[in-house]
């Protein structure tokens, strides 16, 4: 009789937790398809020259844009910066990122290759993770931020030498119609 007791007061038990217990849930998968976020891109690299021998501190701080879309199991993007003053190019295209193990309010994007372009000249490419945090209400995404886990610039191309450095990214979800650029 005891054991019986035990038994029917654990699944009580069980149910209770159950019935009070929030059971996170998934982001939807269609929840950043279609979306556009401003990236501020910043770094304090290293410059070597190795043709003068060199090697100087630089800073740099640039603007970039991503745009997302689903694309089947996962997403695909594209990066824009503005490659000369006023104008503006894809320099990253195609990426990709699975949609895997999301929490309620996180998507992460594994380690990825960007080309980031500055109107000065400068074209680097950026090894990173990231990490998308969703705010969701009813289903419905209502923001949404980006950032980086780590980052570092792997190639570049500078006037001022070849770099090497850390990589800080933050994003917000931003309307396309505030783009600085014309969409096609």
């Amino acid at each position: 009789m005891k054991h019986s007791k035990l038994f029917f007061l654990g699944i009580a038990f069980v149910a209770f937790f159950f019935a009070v217990t929030p059971i996170a849930s998934a982001a939807p998968a269609e929840a950043l398809h279609n979306t556009w976020f401003e990236l501020k891109i910043s770094s304090k690299a290293s410059a070597v020259d190795a043709d003068n021998e060199t090697l100087s501190k630089e800073t740099i701080k640039t603007t970039a844009y991503m745009y997302v879309m689903q694309d089947g199991d996962g997403y695909t993007y594209d990066i824009i910066c503005e490659v000369d003053p006023g104008m503006w190019d894809t320099t990253t295209s195609g990426g990709s990122f699975p949609f895997a193990n999301p929490t309620e309010d996180n998507i992460f994007m594994q380690t990825k290759g960007w080309e980031i372009v500055t109107p000065d000249g400068l074209s680097m490419i950026v090894a990173l993770s990231g990490q998308f945090k969703l705010k969701l209400k009813n289903g419905e995404l209502k923001s949404a931020s980006f950032s980086i886990l780590g980052a570092y610039i792997s190639e570049s191309r500078a006037p001022q030498g070849d770099l090497y450095g850390a990589v800080k990214i933050k994003g917000k979800l931003i309307d396309e119609e505030k783009l600085p650029f014309e969409l096609l």
